[in-house]
């Protein structure tokens, strides 16, 4: 599991609000539309999954996050200062 799947697969776990990754792994395998964009080439057990999220990448997931959120905090303020309510 590279970097990169490790990214997709927890941005599709929050948005589709999973509740465990026995449901995301599970999803990967069933669902056409995870299968072919979320999941790794090779596929992925649940172990290796959880394994994957423990242990490696907090601190790229960290930079990634708080770059991602200052890039929409800019936006959105944006979006304010140009549509009041």
């Amino acid at each position: 599991m590279t970097f990169e799947d490790q990214l997709k697969a927890l941005v599709y776990f929050h948005l589709q609000e999973h509740k465990s990754a026995r449901h995301l792994v599970q999803d990967m395998q069933e669902n056409e539309f995870a299968r072919q964009n979320v999941a790794p080439d090779e596929g992925i057990s649940r172990s290796s999954f959880s394994e994957a999220i423990n242990h490696r990448g907090l601190e790229q997931l960290q930079y990634v996050f708080e770059n991602l959120y200052k890039q929409a905090s800019a936006v959105n303020s944006g979006d304010i200062l140009h549509n009041p309510s």
